[in-house]
């Protein structure tokens, strides 16, 4: 597998990655990284407490 920044690929670069993956040729998995919690915790009730999640998310 190979890891790229999302910063450093073009419009052209990032055309034929979809067309590679619709193709099933390719597969394709972003990886955020953020001091954030991330998703937004959502709270059900009131005064629930909950853990932000920090560090990195693969989807």
């Amino acid at each position: 597998m190979r890891r790229y920044n999302i910063a450093d690929l073009t419009d052209d670069d990032l055309r034929r990655l979809r067309m590679l993956v619709r193709m099933e040729r390719a597969a394709a998995h972003i990886v955020v990284r953020t001091d954030y919690a991330w998703p937004i915790p959502i709270q059900t009730r009131p005064r629930q407490w909950q853990e932000p999640a920090i560090g990195d998310a693969i989807n």
